[in-house]
């Protein structure tokens, strides 16, 4: 059903021309903007409560893709992804030993090549545990190179407000099966 709502709103926003005479651009870049734009918004049926943060990219609610990466990128891939002149991200929190084992580089670049064949345009990957953001949280002042992908772009973790610090440490930490 998403996949045909972006498709009908993409198409129609092509179809008119702005009041200086260029072209509206479909995107779902979300920067930090996604905060502030959840307050307006009341509960969704994947478990958001009203009036927080929606979704951090064209990706799930943070903590609801529970049935792994895999899933999670063949689900955004059945999107128009190619209607999205601005890059669709998708935010993915993997486990450090994801990246510190040989089998897990291999898996996670085998997912991502899979990913991107399939169509999909971008992946910003973390690499952080959620027990090194709570440490942040708690004492900022120790963790001030504590770096984050957040809608776009590389944050410094002690940076976000605290909605923003929530969805991060809520999105699902993926790891090695």
């Amino acid at each position: 059903m998403g996949g045909q709502i972006l498709d009908f709103a993409w198409r129609e926003l092509y179809s008119h021309e702005t009041p200086r005479g260029g072209r509206y651009i479909a995107s779902c870049i979300l920067f930090t903007t996604y905060a502030g734009a959840g307050r307006a918004v009341g509960a969704t049926p994947d478990g958001r409560r009203a009036l927080t943060p929606l979704a951090d990219s064209a990706g799930p609610f943070a903590g609801c893709d529970r049935r792994g990466p895999t899933a999670m990128f063949n689900s955004v891939t059945t999107l128009p992804l190619h209607l999205a002149v601005g890059t669709p991200v998708i935010n993915l929190r993997l486990q450090k030993q994801m990246l510190t084992q040989v089998e897990g580089l291999r898996q996670t670049a085998n997912l991502v090549r899979a990913y991107f064949a399939k169509g999909g345009l971008q992946v910003q990957i973390s690499v952080v545990s959620k027990d090194d953001m709570l440490a942040a949280r708690r004492n900022p002042e120790k963790h001030g190179d504590l770096i984050v992908r957040i809608g776009g772009y590389s944050e410094y973790f002690t940076r976000l407000s605290a909605d923003l610090q929530d969805s991060v440490i809520e999105r699902t930490e993926h790891g090695v099966p």
